[in-house]
């Protein structure tokens, strides 16, 4: 059963990786984690498009919750990341959406954003 009934409402009773949030914590914690890793270039490489691929998918998750002034943030590390991996093009375009949302939600990172697109 996935709802138990307590008093006048429910209790999910859910395995922790079932719940959007805590599959996002993860990937998001993992994604972030894996550039610090270090190692040679290909292992690097590696690394860092798995990060991308983390990243991806735990900003997808958060994307559902419609929290737009954390998904700037996600988006301005995912950017990072792409641009660590030599994608520039893929880096720019996430930058600029995540300075969009930055403008719209008054996030304090827009300086920040600013300045790296005009380093690409």
């Amino acid at each position: 059963m996935v709802g138990v009934g307590v008093g006048a409402g429910y209790r999910l009773d859910l395995p922790p990786d079932r719940l959007g949030v805590r599959r996002f914590e993860r990937g998001y914690a993992d994604g972030r984690a894996l550039p610090a890793a270090g190692g040679r270039h290909v292992e690097e490489a590696a690394r860092l498009i798995g990060a991308v691929r983390l990243i991806g998918a735990a900003l997808a998750l958060w994307r559902g919750f419609g929290d737009r002034y954390d998904e700037a943030e996600i988006l301005g590390n995912l950017g990072r990341t792409q641009r660590a991996t030599g994608d520039g093009d893929a880096a720019r375009a996430t930058w600029l959406r995540a300075l969009a949302l930055g403008v719209e939600t008054e996030h304090p990172a827009v300086p920040q954003l600013r300045v790296r697109l005009k380093e690409l």
